[in-house]
């Protein structure tokens, strides 16, 4: 079996999980070490190609299913075409669109976006992706 190279990572919640106070991180007067984002739930991300002003997005952890994304990294269009998912399997499964996405800051990412979805059973997720390696593709007509 040929090891799969990890170009980053993905995690996803509902948005109100992510509002949600977390009054346990201030139980530890002394923090430990960050565990990893494997460790922390986050899906591995196996591919990650831009094509013109989209980014795909390819994430799979066992258990929760298979992700594929696409997403505009360059503009983020107010009720327009800003990208759409599909999760296959775990608590998630199902399709939608992006409402929302917006590129930030992240020391431990080259590339780091914080998104926000709708789908047609009306759940609400907020999606963080960081990545590390984009790969360009102008020939894929996926």
């Amino acid at each position: 079996m040929i090891p799969t190279v990890i170009k980053g990572y993905l995690f996803i919640q509902t948005v109100a999980a992510y509002q949600k106070p977390k009054f346990d991180e201030y139980d530890d007067p002394v923090p430990d070490l960050k565990p990893s984002y494997a460790a922390r739930g986050w899906h591995p991300i196996t591919h990650s190609i831009k094509k013109e002003e989209f980014l795909k997005v390819y994430a799979e952890r066992e258990g929760a299913g298979r992700v594929d994304v696409r997403f505009n990294i360059q503009t983020n269009i107010p009720d327009g075409d800003n990208g759409s998912y599909q999760i296959t399997g775990g608590q998630f499964a199902g399709q939608g669109k992006f409402v929302n996405v917006a590129t930030k800051v992240n020391f431990d990412f080259k590339h780091f976006f914080v998104c926000y979805s709708t789908s047609p059973n009306g759940l609400f997720l907020r999606w963080q992706v960081g990545v590390n390696e984009i790969v360009d593709n102008v020939t894929d007509d996926s």
